[in-house]
């Protein structure tokens, strides 16, 4: 799924392309993220994005549990971004956003996941730079964790073999190389071995 009810359809013509200008910035950052993603052909979760009232209609199409995230629309002021992680039923994710929904957020939400191995992907004037941790990409973000890394065609250097199979990092570099210059990727790969990407930027 994708995004639906994200903003109001778009019609090229006479001024199309301003009016198509117009309404991107009326998206949050992090929504437009992941239309990026998708715009792409970058391996994402089946998610759900937009205001309230369509993620509240397309929720019970994805499976429990779920992770939810917000995005802060334009001019809207937040010091935080509200998120549940995971929730349990689908009650509790209705609730949530039902109370949030009056505080001009958008909502994301997919099918809840685990990370065996997560990291970002970083396209500049160095080229593609991947850089990797065991778990969650919080232990990399947020703690400054970095267990390998990889600059192509140099070989990864650090504990990767621990963490992912070689045809996982074959995977991994053809979905990264798609990656536009001064950009940076979010991505997992779960302990089945699915590799999603989660978010996209410039920088």
């Amino acid at each position: 799924m994708g995004a639906k009810g994200v903003a109001t359809p778009l019609r090229e013509g006479r001024g199309g392309s301003l009016r198509v200008a117009l309404a991107l910035t009326t998206i949050p950052r992090k929504i437009r993220s992941l239309m990026l993603v998708e715009a792409l052909g970058l391996p994402h979760p089946e998610w759900v994005y937009g205001e309230a009232a369509t993620v509240l209609s397309h929720l019970r199409a994805l499976p429990l549990p779920l992770t939810l995230r917000t995005a802060v629309g334009e001019g809207v002021e937040s010091f935080c971004s509200p998120r549940l992680i995971p929730a349990h039923s689908y009650e509790e994710a209705e609730t949530f956003i039902q109370q949030h929904a009056r505080n001009g957020l958008w909502f994301i939400t997919y099918p809840f996941l685990t990370a065996k191995c997560s990291g970002t992907a970083l396209h500049d004037e160095r080229g593609l730079v991947i850089e990797a941790c065991k778990g969650d990409l919080w232990h990399l973000l947020e703690d400054g964790v970095v267990d390998w890394c990889w600059q192509p065609p140099q070989p990864p250097r650090g504990r990767w073999r621990e963490m992912v199979s070689e045809h996982e990092l074959m995977l991994l570099l053809r979905f990264c190389s798609r990656i536009p210059r001064k950009h940076l990727a979010e991505w997992l790969i779960t302990p089945d071995g699915r590799l999603f990407f989660l978010e996209i930027y410039p920088v």
